[in-house]
């Protein structure tokens, strides 16, 4: 990357790089990072040490948890940086959140890569700390990151790796002994049972719109954080072929629009199809044909994604221009959350809104993709301007077909016709209605694809519901699933062979978040055991894992369903 693009003119001057301050031109800016004192390797993952061709005894290590606790003078060799880009909430362009108003001091507040990785099969991986110490774009924070939410991220990258998803990778996990930071956070001993959900008899006489703005109104005003904690600084290493973000691009088309550094929209662009998509196009094709693949292939890993995402209950709660990776890649693991009791817009983050929900996901992936297109536009001429909106008009439609291919999998369908798509949406209403857990009820369902009839095969769905059905819920749940069964009877192939394509659609295990709560509490205090065991069962969430049913495979306790920190969070 170094390379390949263009450092801050600044970089030197300024350097070491660590105070907040305008970056008005480059692609990058280099900086050290700022080491933990007394650092301890927490975890590391043994698939993504494999994949860069580490031994077990250099990942043991002094070295090792020296370097990834941002102490790079154990590599003299290798230089580190930060990147800045813009950012656009649901396509609209912000500058209110840069602390000069106006785009240059936005970027890479506390990550800083810390070198690429050339494997023997030619793969190339970006090595990257998260919470490596203030850069010039940390806004006046301290750049770091806490083991409490270093955990979470941790674990679940490379969850959504065995889950099948696109997604940035762990390798490491490291914290210090010494270093400490405040952070606001919810005490545990606070009571958040008394809110109401969407379901709450004491507003089920509203109309569904009126009671979701209640609701969150409620949330605003109850669900901040209530204590100021101390916590162990904590650095984890993320892995990437790139990190080049939507906002990246989106940077130097503002600028290009203004008669900016045009040369450098052309260079992160050309960069972006070399990282990324280096085997759709020749590397001596015009770069306006390079720029029109990226848009192209773009467009279909982020359709993909979003569709991946509710396929497996995930929301990742602010899917901004600057969250979202080119390449279609999950990445920053910050107010994430696994669906359990079932709500469309369901969303961890109390600031997500409908607009970053569950199932709005696909609209919040186009509208950073008409922010990625409206980049690269400006590099191209009048034909190359027309394809491209080409692309952006066919990307909702295709977004949208591949959302509809995920329910087919999840129902065991072979084909999506109008009567399979009827059998969906009677089967969706049901679950706004009585709110099932996401993961088991579809988990559930793969199991009982021969059921007699529906009251026979609801019995076996019994498990995921929160609260008991009522006589009537019963009967529209019943006669629901007697349709399904019908279509399941007239499908091709045998039973066993749908139930099969049915579970491995809909994974038995997701890092629900009381659970994770549980892990880090446990990390926090020393013990390593409950996430050693948690990354175990991760590692095959398809699989049955009978042994672990009992701690994993289970509703959110229903004490832990309003509680901050576990059912929303700020």
């Amino acid at each position: 990357m170094l390379r390949s693009l263009v450092g801050s003119e600044m970089c030197i001057r300024d350097s070491p790089n660590h105070q907040s301050r305008q970056v008005r031109s480059g692609h990058f800016v280099e900086v050290l990072p700022t080491p933990l004192k007394a650092p301890e390797l927490v975890a590391f993952s043994q698939d993504m040490a494999r994949e860069l061709e580490l031994s077990e005894e250099a990942v043991n290590s002094e070295d090792f948890t020296r370097f990834f606790s941002g102490d790079t003078s154990v590599a003299p060799h290798l230089r580190s940086w930060c990147t800045p880009y813009a950012l656009s909430i649901f396509g609209e362009e912000m500058y209110r959140q840069c602390p000069f108003q106006n785009g240059n001091g936005y970027g890479d507040g506390r990550a800083i890569s810390v070198g690429e990785v050339l494997t023997s099969s030619g793969q190339r991986w970006e090595l990257q700390l998260k919470g490596a110490g203030p850069t010039p774009f940390c806004r006046g924070a301290d750049g770091r990151a806490v083991l409490r939410s270093s955990v979470r991220e941790f674990v679940a990258q490379e969850a959504m790796h065995h889950l099948g998803v696109c997604t940035t990778r762990s390798l490491s996990l490291v914290v210090s002994g010494q270093d400490r930071v405040a952070r606001q956070w919810y005490s545990d001993d606070r009571s958040e049972n008394d809110l109401p959900d969407l379901h709450d008899p004491r507003i089920a006489h509203l109309p569904l719109e009126m009671r979701k703005m209640l609701l969150a109104q409620l949330a605003q005003q109850t669900s901040g954080p209530d204590i100021t904690v101390d916590e162990n600084c904590a650095i984890t290493c993320r892995v990437a072929p790139s990190f080049i973000r939507v906002g990246q691009v989106e940077l130097f088309g503002r600028r290009a629009r203004k008669g900016e550094h045009h040369e450098q929209l052309e260079a992160i662009v050309a960069h972006a199809v070399d990282r990324e998509f280096a085997d759709c196009v020749s590397p001596d094709a015009p770069l306006q044909q390079r720029a029109l693949v990226l848009l192209r292939e773009s467009a279909k890993r982020i359709q993909r994604l979003t569709a991946d995402w509710i396929r497996v209950g995930f929301a990742q709660g602010n899917f901004n221009s600057d969250n979202c990776l080119v390449a279609g890649r999950t990445m920053d693991y910050g107010p994430f959350g696994f669906v359990e009791r079932y709500s469309p817009s369901f969303a961890l983050w109390v600031g997500s809104g409908d607009h970053f929900g569950f199932l709005n996901q696909p609209k919040a992936g186009f509208a950073n993709f008409r922010s990625l297109t409206s980049a690269v536009v400006e590099m191209l001429d009048h034909d190359g301007v027309m394809q491209a909106n080409q692309i952006l008009e066919e990307y909702l439609p295709a977004a949208q077909a591949a959302v509809k291919d995920v329910w087919r999998r999840k129902l065991g369908f072979t084909q999506w016709e109008g009567e399979h798509e009827q059998c969906w949406e009677h089967l969706h209403g049901l679950m706004e209605r009585s709110a099932p857990d996401y993961t088991i009820m579809w988990r559930e369902l793969a199991g009982v694809n021969q059921a007699a009839d529906g009251a026979t095969a609801l019995r076996s769905l019994e498990l995921a519901f929160y609260s008991p059905l009522s006589d009537q819920e019963r009967a529209a749940w019943s006669s629901c699933l007697d349709d399904w069964l019908r279509l399941q009877r007239s499908e091709p192939g045998s039973a066993a062979e749908r139930a099969h394509m049915m579970k491995q659609a809909s994974p038995k295990y997701v890092p629900r978040e009381w659970l994770l709560v549980e892990v880090y509490k446990a990390a926090i205090a020393g013990d390593r055991a409950p996430l050693e065991e948690m990354m175990e069962v991760m590692s095959k969430p398809y699989d049955e894992h009978p042994q672990m049913e009992e701690r994993f495979y289970r509703k959110c306790p229903p004490e832990l369903l309003g509680k901050g920190g576990i059912a929303h969070m700020t």
